[in-house]
Order: structure tokens, then C-alpha cells, then sequence
């Protein structure tokens, strides 16, 4: 019976690390994919004002410089325009290839079909340029919390020693300390546990608890939250924790510490 609890032990705490993995790993590809978006649409922009390339060609173009699912939009986009209006193309591609963007990053790009291959030049490039704010907004977030000392919150989800510098926490990572403005939110003993957050059985502690524990530090409710942590799985771990105690003003901090 024993060896049962152990094995299912391990397995929660396997499968909690596995999901904030996951979820880390998409937050940081959305920054990333975010940034490819806009180089394509600078890339896009300057096609239409200097060029008299068709959009198929410009679009298949842009897919062939910049990687990743934002290359495959392009090229599904441009691929699409044999056989659709340009507009409808666009939105099919955003539609139908996998990224990382969450459903307003895609609500928003999607709205650059509307000007697409339309003779108002002007028009082309104001829903670019709608767009491109809309991710400078998105990527600004973070800076914006580093710099609100009154109603924001950088978290850092490390253990002790990572947090005052002693330790990477990582034997591949070589930069210790933290940013500047963070604040302690606790963790574990090390780099592999969240001990802090869970009961002996590895549930989740009473979100009454985890408040007080964030009370030293002035982490509340009230305030916008970012959480960050080494490689990012225990950040994520506590954002799912945050979010089933109510907070809604919550994000993680792309990419760790």
C-alpha cells in the first residue's frame, strides 16, 4: 500500500510539472511569436509601400524569412490566395496553423484581412499599424509591471537562495540574482519542489495560507500579478493556483528568471 501512495505521489507531482512545463513553454512562444508577427508585418508594410509585388508573392516571400508558425501563416495565406479573395485567405491561414497566440492575439490579426488586397493603400496600412500597436501593447505588459511599484507585482517563484543570488538554481544557468522590483513568493528548498504551495500530499494548500505566506511581501489580490520563476514550470504552477483562488488579474512573466 505504501509503495501505491508513493507512486501516485510521484506521479501528481510529474504531471503537475509536465502541465506548467506546457504551459510556461506557450506563454514564452507567445512573446516570441508576437515579435515574429510584427517583423513580418514591418517586412509586409514596406512590401506594399515601395514594391508592386502581389500579395501571394509578398506573403510567400515573408514565409520564407521568418520561421516558426508565424512563416506558416504567411505561406498558408499565400498559398490560400490561388483559390480565395485575399482577406478570406488571411483568415483562413490564422484560422487553420497552429500557433501560440491566445484568442485575442488571433481576433486582432485575423482584422488585417479586412484591408487585403483592396486598392486603398492607406487603409492596407492602418490595419497594419493597428496590429503592430496591439503587440507593442501586448509586449509592453511586462515592463509596465517592473514599473508600477505601487499596483503590480513581480513575483519570483524560486526558492530562497535563487532569490537573494547564492545560486542559479541551474547548473546550465549561469546569471544569479533577479530582477529588479521583484518580490519573494516563495517556493520550495530547491529548484525541484514547490513545498511551499502543497500539502504532505502534494494537493494544493488552502489559498487562505498562500495569501498569508504572500502577505510579507505585499502580494495581494488586488494587485497585478506576474509570475516568474528559473525555467518557468513552477510559475506556471502557482498562475493555475492564483487563478482557482479567483485572482484575475494574473500572467506569468514569459520565459523565466
Amino acid at each position: 500500500m505504501g509503495l501505491v501512495k508513493i507512486f501516485i505521489f510521484a506521479m501528481i507531482i510529474g504531471a503537475s510539472s509536465v502541465i506548467g512545463i506546457m504551459i510556461a513553454k506557450k506563454y514564452t512562444n507567445r512573446e516570441f511569436e508576437l515579435k515574429e508577427m510584427k517583423n513580418a508585418l514591418n517586412m509586409f508594410e514596406n512590401k506594399i509601400k515601395f514594391t508592386y509585388e502581389d500579395i501571394p508573392t509578398v506573403f510567400s516571400d515573408i514565409s520564407q524569412k521568418i520561421s516558426g508558425n508565424v512563416g506558416k501563416i504567411f505561406k498558408t495565406a499565400s498559398i490560400q490566395m490561388k483559390d480565395m479573395q485575399a482577406g478570406i485567405a488571411w483568415e483562413y491561414a490564422v484560422n487553420n496553423t497552429w500557433s501560440n497566440f491566445n484568442k485575442e492575439d488571433i481576433d486582432i490579426i485575423k482584422g488585417l484581412g479586412r484591408m487585403l488586397g483592396k486598392t486603398d493603400l492607406n487603409g492596407q496600412i492602418s490595419e497594419i499599424n493597428l496590429v503592430e500597436n496591439f503587440i507593442d501593447n501586448q509586449l509592453e505588459e511586462a515592463r509596465e509591471i517592473l514599473a508600477d511599484k505601487t499596483g503590480s507585482r513581480l513575483v519570483d517563484n524560486r526558492s530562497w537562495d535563487e532569490f537573494i543570488g547564492k545560486t542559479s538554481g541551474y547548473d546550465y544557468i549561469t546569471p544569479k540574482g533577479r530582477p529588479a522590483g521583484a518580490v519573494w513568493g516563495h517556493a520550495g528548498t530547491d529548484n525541484s519542489n514547490l513545498d511551499n504551495y502543497r500539502n504532505p500530499d502534494n494537493t494544493m494548500r488552502n489559498g487562505n495560507e498562500i495569501l498569508q505566506m504572500w502577505k510579507e511581501w505585499d502580494i495581494t489580490p488586488d494587485k497585478r500579478l506576474s509570475f516568474y520563476c528559473g525555467t518557468g514550470w513552477r510559475a506556471a504552477e502557482v498562475l493555475l493556483y492564483a487563478d482557482v483562488m479567483g485572482i484575475q488579474n494574473i500572467s506569468l512573466y514569459d520565459g523565466g528568471w
